[in-house]
């Protein structure tokens, strides 16, 4: 998850996350948009309430969308589900 969200899989394959900046202006629709696409628009209030606080502590939308990526995949509830 680390390399795909802050690198690069390949040379000639890369993540654009760039249609999710403008919305890390809200962590709250950021993690929703998020989580339509890994999680099946399930995430627990507990895991969400995390996300919140955590990416809220992140000032560059750039920076707080990647993080939410990989917070995102890593959590146990993507694991499962995927």
């Amino acid at each position: 998850m680390n390399t795909l969200v802050y690198g690069q899989v390949s040379n000639t394959t890369t993540v654009d996350l760039s249609g999710y900046v403008p919305l890390a202006a809200s962590p709250d629709q950021l993690i929703t948009a998020i989580a339509a696409v890994m999680l099946h628009g399930q995430v627990s209030d507990n895991m969400r309430n995390t996300l919140v606080s955590t990416l809220s502590g992140i000032s560059d939308n750039v920076r707080r969308t990647k993080a939410a990526f990989y917070l995102i995949g890593g959590s146990s509830q993507f694991q499962v589900q995927h």
